[in-house]
């Protein structure tokens, strides 16, 4: 579980937000790509 309250964040939580950003941008551009070929 992440707490929210604290104020130092771990930079493992950092690198799997980051990853789960990345992922879901990846994605979006995919079905962009995929819907524009249409």
């Amino acid at each position: 579980m992440w707490s929210i309250s604290s104020d130092t964040v771990s930079g493992t939580e950092w690198i799997v937000v980051a990853l789960a950003f990345a992922l879901v941008a990846d994605l979006l551009t995919w079905l962009t790509c995929v819907a524009l070929r249409r």
